[in-house]
């Protein structure tokens, strides 16, 4: 249980921590789950669950139903997999709960004692009567991954016994309350805090040296740092693809795996600029079984906007025809490599009206005559916010140079938005409007863009600010 929860808080905590609670509408029929019950001393006069209904895109539905006068509610809302992990929300305050299709459960609950009085009885009250009991004892699901990440201060051997440890505490606690459990829900439930471990195990290189240094910008990790990464096994099963913590995995494995091999993007070499990917896509299309493969696949190439060339992304998109020709993907990744011709170095800008923060408007065309970063960013973003002293240091060297600083914001919240520019000093041209981040295919930020003088994109192989000298280079030479 939560309190003071915000779902929105809980949406953009998600997003951050990349581990969404995700769920795809397939051609399977989808099932109902009904939660039903009486709030005493109700606090909202509605009560939601929310969890997200995609795989590669991240589109969180929230389900809602009025609680009556007398606290009395019925709601009813649709799921497709076996599983489904969710938040069930009553004005600030929430609860995890896991779901099965037919689940049909009666809910008891006193809003001024949330998280002792919680009950379920009913169909799948067993399952729904433990994800209570674990949040009230244990926390929240999501607080492995935020307690086993602290651990990557360790030493490699260290953080592994403590992550392990970690684990073997989560697993017992299972052990000890699964009686009467459905037998496929424990498994889903091990599942998920299993691949929980392997995915921090994978991230460990990275954040050991960003815990080290305090700095989230760092380039470069030490190879010792990789022994961790060589400990994760290759372990694919396609029954957990409705699991975030094994789609996490799947993102993750391979991509880690050749950066321990010392495999590398190398930016500064066109010729070896997409090896590493090209390596990945290779290693997951023979290696992962097929549902997993082809959702690994799908959402690797829906980021590409940024990592290939035009040519490459069609090469791209046609060896995952071949491979998965009926892929319900298929759309995604095709907008993806429609997206990266249209930001290809040397095409035309995507002109949008720019409204800035202090009230003046103007298209980004209206530009054209000066070299143009742009900056996609949010608030609640560390490595958004880490790269701002950064630009700050550039912006003060271009100063009276026809130089223009473009930051767009993708918060929802405009108040939000204004606090974060005025604790961060934040300088610039200021706007904040997420349909420009759709339209240049920003699925992750931070995320950089440079138009040339005569309004083209260049070619910036995703350099950011703390790049420093080689990003300095490259507006030197479009300034000429």
């Amino acid at each position: 249980m939560r309190n003071n929860y915000c779902t929105k808080s809980f949406i953009k905590f998600l997003s951050l921590a990349c581990l969404c609670i995700c769920n795809v509408l397939t051609a399977q029929a989808q099932k109902t789950v009904t939660l039903y019950g009486k709030i005493t001393n109700p606090i909202a006069d509605s009560i939601g669950v929310v969890f997200n209904n995609e795989r590669v895109t991240y589109n969180p539905k929230m389900y809602s139903a009025k609680v009556n006068t007398d606290g009395s509610f019925t709601l009813v809302f649709p799921v497709v997999d076996n599983f489904t992990m969710l938040q069930m929300i009553h004005g600030e305050q929430g609860t995890e709960l896991t779901v099965a299709p037919g689940s049909d459960l009666e809910v008891s609950l006193n809003a001024k004692n949330f998280d002792s009085s919680l009950h379920y009885s009913g169909k799948g009250a067993a399952e729904a009567n433990f994800c209570a009991l674990h949040e009230l004892q244990k926390g929240a699901m999501l607080d492995f991954d935020r307690v086993g990440q602290s651990f990557c201060i360790e030493a490699p051997a260290d953080f592994e016994k403590s992550l392990d440890s970690l684990l073997q505490t989560e697993l017992a606690f299972l052990n000890k309350n699964k009686k009467g459990l459905n037998t496929e829900f424990v498994k889903h439930w091990e599942a998920y805090y299993r691949y929980s471990a392997y995915s921090i195990m994978l991230i460990y290189p990275r954040f050991h040296e960003m815990q080290r240094k305090r700095d989230v910008t760092v380039k470069d990790v030490p190879q010792e740092s990789y022994t961790v990464v060589n400990d994760v096994p290759e372990k694919f099963d396609d029954k957990l693809l409705s699991l975030s913590t094994y789609q996490t995995y799947l993102q993750r494995l391979y991509y880690t795996k050749l950066d321990a091999a010392g495999i590398k993007n190398e930016k500064d070499n066109p010729a070896l600029r997409y090896r590493k990917s090209d390596s990945t896509l290779k290693l997951l299309y023979t290696k992962m079984p097929p549902k997993s493969a082809e959702y690994t696949a799908a959402i690797y190439l829906y980021h590409m906007p940024k990592t290939y060339s035009a040519e490459e992304a069609d090469k791209e998109l046609q060896l995952f025809k071949t491979h998965f020709p009926e892929s319900e993907f298929m759309p995604l990744v095709e907008k993806a490599v429609a997206t990266v011709k249209k930001i290809n170095e040397g095409s035309q800008e995507l002109d949008f009206t720019i409204n800035t923060i202090d009230g003046k408007t103007m298209k980004l065309s209206d530009l054209k005559g000066k070299v143009v970063l742009i900056d996609f960013w949010a608030s609640w973003c560390v490595p958004c916010i880490a790269e701002m002293k950064y630009a700050a240091k550039l912006e003060e060297a271009y100063k009276n140079k026809d130089v223009v600083f473009l930051n767009v914001s993708t918060d929802e919240d405009e108040a939000t938005w204004k606090s974060a520019i005025a604790k961060h000093k934040i300088e610039g041209m200021n706007m904040r409007d997420q349909s420009v981040s759709k339209l240049y295919g920003v699925s992750t930020v931070p995320a950089y863009f440079l138009i040339d003088k005569e309004g083209k994109f260049t070619a910036m192989n995703s350099l950011r600010p703390s790049d420093g000298d080689k990003l300095r280079a490259i507006i030197d030479s479009l300034l000429k």
